[in-house]
């Protein structure tokens, strides 16, 4: 008899958890959070913009940032790999790029870059 009490105990507390939800919300509103996406909009800002800018001097784990040059002098070092590129592979670069282009691009920008 104290068999079936106890079988029959633990079959209605497995049967009373849903295994889709959590149990308990650790932290409050964690699971609500609005996701943004790269492209929304958000009208209670001035610029509409949803994805916002981190705040300034905070970089990514993991990553180095790119220079930031203030002026032209700080660039003039720098070089264009590509433009030393020449003749048939120059051509099949160029290729690469137009198709990469209205692959992932013209859909936004149109076949002129607009």
């Amino acid at each position: 008899m104290l068999r079936v009490l106890v079988l029959l105990g633990i079959i209605g507390l497995v049967g009373c958890t849903d295994k889709r939800q959590p149990n308990i919300e650790l932290i409050q509103d964690m699971m609500k959070d609005p996701s943004i996406k790269a492209q929304d909009y958000d009208n209670d800002r001035s610029d509409k913009r949803a994805n916002m800018l981190p705040p300034q001097g905070t970089v990514p784990m993991n990553w180095e940032p790119y220079p930031n040059f203030q002026n032209d002098e700080q660039a003039k070092g720098l070089k264009n790999p590509v433009a030393e590129i020449k003749g048939e592979q120059a051509k099949n670069l160029m290729s690469l790029g137009q198709r990469k282009y209205q692959t992932y691009c013209a859909v936004c920008h149109g076949s002129q870059g607009f």
